[in-house]
């Protein structure tokens, strides 16, 4: 698997915080989620922060056994040191919070078993208040574990043989980044990976921009059907997704759709990868299963199956590591010709 997912936290942004907050619902959990705001942030378009209670945003994952995991994100501290303690990472099983990264309140980085037990070294980093620094955490649960935290690309704490699960569990379930209480922090450009698959996306990534792009046109094809009479595009092309006021529909296995999209503002010297993101729901009982579609060139690639059913729309996701059109790794110029979509599949 190695990429499981990332998020450039702009793909949340809307007119109102309703829209915002309807967005979120669709990636994250949590009841807190009218406490988050979006700030504006420029590289990554927008970040995330919360303005007024203690609260972490989760992402749920499918954990297929494997143990590490690896996740960056663009992390920002709105106010003057010291600050309270805020967890920057919270890695939960079925049994719990297993792991966790935090910040103290001098600016300095360390990691707990559990809700409060320290373990390994404290990283005397010195993050500051009002810039940004990029953080990752690579960690493996288990009773003799190894962990590693960069800071800006550079190593500043690595430990090994360590306990890091609280649980009996420890079969990793969701990640959680915390936007702590009235001491506004916040991140953007989050990715994860776990340690399977291929160089370079099993491991660190480094600083990475994250940017959302939206579609502008109809692709190659274009097999589901509008609700309205206006292009298919024009049906999902806005920020604030609208749920039953515009969308295509299909319940044609194969049936699939193509568009092109907006380019890139942020100049690319080395993409890493496209995920394409969608939002769906069954709405003839049960489950549908669905994949994302790329088209480059004339050549073809098609993601993992991903299903949905009745109860809420969902966002899901697929990633495509490399341009089919070869293939090759992505430049700039690939990703901003490519058509990107949707394909039925069960």
């Amino acid at each position: 698997m190695a990429l499981i997912l990332m998020n450039s936290t702009s793909c949340y942004y809307a007119a109102t915080d309703a829209d915002i907050v309807a967005n979120m619902r669709r990636d994250i959990l949590h009841t807190g989620l009218d406490f988050i705001r979006l700030g504006t942030h420029p590289l990554s378009g927008y970040w995330m922060y919360e303005d007024s209670q203690d609260i972490d945003p989760g992402f749920i994952i499918k954990s297929e056994g494997n143990d590490t995991f690896v996740m960056g994100e663009r992390f920002y501290a709105d106010t003057s040191l010291p600050f309270d303690d805020r967890d920057l990472f919270k890695l939960h099983s079925y049994g719990g919070l297993e792991v966790k990264l935090v910040l103290n309140d001098h600016g300095d980085l360390k990691v707990y078993r559990g809700a409060s037990t320290p373990i390994g070294t404290i990283a005397y980093s010195a993050i500051k208040s009002y810039r940004w620094y990029y953080i990752e955490f690579k960690v493996q649960v288990g009773n003799t574990a190894d962990f590693e935290v960069r800071v800006d690309g550079q190593t500043v704490i690595s430990e090994t043989g360590l306990d890091t699960q609280s649980t009996s569990d420890g079969q990793i379930r969701s990640i959680h980044l915390d936007c702590e209480g009235i001491y506004d922090s916040g991140w953007a450009d989050f990715y994860l990976c776990d340690t399977t698959g291929a160089a370079p996306y099993n491991d660190f990534l480094g600083d990475v921009h994250i940017e959302t792009l939206r579609p502008d046109g109809d692709g190659n094809r274009n097999n589901w059907t509008q609700l309205s009479g206006l292009t298919n595009y024009e049906m999902v092309d806005e920020a604030a997704e609208d749920e039953e006021t515009s969308y295509v529909y299909s319940s044609t296995v194969t049936d699939d759709e193509l568009y092109t999209f907006t380019s890139l503002t942020v100049d690319m010297d080395n993409p890493l990868c496209v995920q394409v993101r969608w939002s769906a729901r069954a709405e003839d009982g049960g489950f549908r299963t669905m994949r994302a579609l790329c088209r480059s060139s004339t050549s073809e690639a098609t993601g993992d199956s991903k299903s949905t059913h009745e109860d809420r729309y969902r966002h899901l996701t697929g990633v495509f590591l490399q341009d089919p059109n070869g293939p090759t790794a992505w430049t700039e110029s690939a990703i901003n010709s490519a058509e990107f979509g949707v394909e039925l599949d069960a």
